[in-house]
């Protein structure tokens, strides 16, 4: 993933499904946004899951990535021992502003 060059991914987007940030409770719900990954930017729709609790949102969600899709190139040396996609695990904290 050349990850001294691409130390970073970013996805922004917003959450589709209707729910309630300030309220205590666990949310399945789809994102949809632009994902950056190498350099390049993709269109996606995300599964998460949110749990709200006092004022904190964690958002966890796992998806996989076609590396086609960002321009990743395996070299052929290693071509059979490297998949052609990755998974992404995400889990971040949030506080709500007041």
């Amino acid at each position: 993933m050349e990850t001294e060059k691409f130390p970073k991914g970013i996805f922004k987007g917003s959450i589709i499904d209707k729910v309630d940030l300030k309220k205590n409770g666990f949310y399945k719900v789809m994102t949809e946004g632009k994902l950056l990954l190498h350099g390049v930017e993709k269109s996606r729709k995300i599964p998460c899951e949110i749990t709200v609790r006092d004022g904190v949102i964690t958002v966890k969600s796992n998806f996989k990535v076609q590396l086609v899709d960002h321009k990743i190139k395996i070299p052929t040396v290693v071509r059979q021992k490297i998949s052609e996609s990755i998974f992404i695990d995400l889990n971040s904290n949030f506080v709500l502003k007041k």
